[in-house]
């Protein structure tokens, strides 16, 4: 069963001073990708302008103007957990503008792989996909970052980190994008983004960063 669906998504962030700002990316979307064996979904959270909003200026009750506020990933990313897509979901893509917009450094995708397996899953190839068809209309460099979970010794997770990055490299070789595009690195085991105390928290260290 596949279900896809889109949702506006407006969030706020308060500052100590009396000003709210809108998120403010003009034409940006998140499309997130979820599935396991029971279920596969998207959603996807379009990012409106933003608008700088003061309130209680003199005589006026509130006073709105355009703002500059820049929504980070990490910020766009608790708004859409709050939204209510699970933090289980496995794998994520930036569509549209942010491919175009985002700084050098910045993830736009993850992909996960299968402990101790450097092959991609259905999943995976589905996320690349859409990395695809963006970049026949960018000219975008990308890297590709592999990690690990902290199973194993260094230098083995530094071995499987690299696999990783590479068989996404190849895949999108495989499927028109030139090689002189893609960096492939491995950071290893040394940078998770969840602890590797359980297998869940492990299966999210077990990926590839496509930045």
């Amino acid at each position: 069963m596949k279900n896809k669906y889109s949702m506006a998504l407006s969030a706020l962030a308060l500052l100590s001073s009396p000003l709210t700002f809108a998120q403010s990316i003009d034409n940006q979307a998140l499309s997130y990708y979820c599935g396991n064996d029971n279920v596969e979904y998207e959603k996807k959270i379009t990012v409106g302008k933003g608008t700088r909003v003061y309130l209680n200026e003199g005589s006026f009750y509130q006073i709105e103007q355009e703002g500059e506020y820049n929504a980070t990933l990490d910020f766009i990313n608790k708004q859409i957990v709050s939204s209510g897509v699970s933090e289980e979901c496995s794998e994520f893509l930036l569509t549209n503008g942010f491919l175009q917009s985002m700084d050098s450094g910045e993830v736009m995708a993850r992909v996960y792989f299968d402990f101790d397996r450097a092959s991609l899953t259905d999943k995976s190839k589905y996320v690349l996909g859409n990395i695809i068809k963006l970049l026949k209309n960018n000219g975008k460099n990308l890297t590709l970052e592999g990690h690990s979970d902290s199973i194993g010794d260094e230098k083995y997770n530094f071995a499987l980190g690299l696999k990783r990055s590479e068989s996404v490299e190849k895949y999108l070789i495989s499927h028109g994008i030139e090689q002189n595009r893609l960096d492939s690195i491995s950071a290893g085991e040394l940078k998770p983004i969840a602890s590797n105390n359980d297998e869940k928290s492990r299966e999210q260290n077990r990926r590839v960063e496509i930045k």
